[in-house]
């Protein structure tokens, strides 16, 4: 219910403003910036800071949470049954503790260092090309096996706590180097609602189908992404 919660807020600030206002996205260099319309834009970074944050954050727990549900089943099961919701909660808090500060991380990378350098076209085309081969490669097949550890935890007292959070951590480590080049691209597609539906469909497809077909998946990947490049390239 967390996860639809943030997804019904970010469908809420992809939702345009003025659909005949163009906007330029912050940090992109005059002669670099590719003028949008706000209709294809979804969440444009650089309405202020605390917004910026609120929408890393709702992307994070809308995108990412959903993968936790193995990990949470193993959390409820091996955890005394009247602190199993204490266990998850730690669990959450260092899972998403590491994706939100990578997420900022990737935030800062794309529009504070690569697009002023090679302009967003270059960066998202970058970005799409990336992803599209890292869901065929085998190096992404080796990762997944990761998010499906499990680990023993203390009974009880601070070190199942400990332990619950150390678990979160480590598993929020093993997703970001599964879905990295994911988050990367919906970053530089602007958050678009679109991109990130298709794409957190293939993050689904990936961590809970017992046979996923990379090849769909990338074809998936470049397809949303090649529709998002033809919205939001200017028109002549």
């Amino acid at each position: 219910m967390t996860a639809v919660v943030a997804w019904i807020f970010m469908a809420g600030m992809s939702h345009p403003h003025a659909s005949h206002t163009e906007i330029t996205p912050a940090g992109m260099s005059h002669a670099h910036t590719s003028h949008t319309h706000a209709s294809h834009t979804g969440i444009i970074l650089g309405r202020g800071h605390g917004q910026g944050t609120l929408g890393t954050v709702a992307m994070v727990i809308a995108m990412m949470l959903p993968l936790t549900l193995a990990n949470v089943r193993h959390l409820s099961l091996s955890s005394l049954w009247r602190r199993r919701h204490r266990a998850i909660a730690a669990f959450l808090v260092g899972y998403l503790a590491v994706w939100i500060v990578v997420q900022t991380v990737i935030v800062g990378g794309t529009w504070g260092l690569l697009v002023p350098l090679i302009g967003w076209e270059t960066a998202a085309g970058i970005a799409m090309v990336t992803a599209a081969l890292w869901e065929v490669s085998p190096i992404k097949r080796q990762r997944l096996r990761r998010c499906h550890r499990t680990v023993p935890l203390a009974p009880r007292g601070w070190r199942a706590d400990a332990d619950c959070a150390h678990y979160g951590v480590t598993t929020g480590f093993s997703c970001v180097t599964m879905c990295w080049a994911l988050m990367v691209t919906a970053t530089a597609f602007f958050h678009s609602f679109l991109v990130m539906s298709v794409l957190f469909g293939v993050q689904l497809s990936g961590r809970y189908q017992q046979r996923p077909s990379p090849g769909l998946a990338s074809l998936a990947v470049l397809g949303v992404c090649l529709l998002s490049f033809a919205a939001l390239l200017p028109h002549h």
